[in-house]
């Protein structure tokens, strides 16, 4: 997940004009209360300097959801710019965390 949010509700409450909505909302989007049914390895990125999405509500999700998991926190980036500001080695940390799940899954599969 890239940074990813709470949910809607949470959202919305950091913007104190919007504040008024929370109850109309049908759909929360509720990813906090979603990771509990996760069954898969979970990497988390988050931009240290994320004016849309607060890193708390990142950091939120990743510590709602259950092992394996990942945190990776990208200093100097906002919301918009993670790759910009990851460039490569961004990348090469996502491929290696899926090169590590794959070679996981194998062990257990012949375990």
């Amino acid at each position: 997940m890239e940074a990813p949010f709470k949910s809607v509700a949470a959202m919305v409450r950091k913007t104190p004009v919007l504040r008024i909505l929370v109850p109309l909302l049908r759909n929360r989007f509720d990813n906090v209360d979603r990771m509990r049914m996760l069954r898969v390895p979970l990497l988390v990125v988050h931009g240290a300097k994320d004016d849309l999405v607060p890193l708390q509500q990142g950091r939120a999700v990743f510590d709602a959801a259950p092992e394996p998991k990942e945190f990776l926190q990208m200093d100097g980036a906002a919301h918009n710019d993670i790759l910009d500001v990851g460039g490569q080695p961004y990348c090469d940390r996502i491929a290696e965390f899926c090169r590590h799940c794959v070679a996981e899954r194998q062990v257990a599969r012949h375990a």
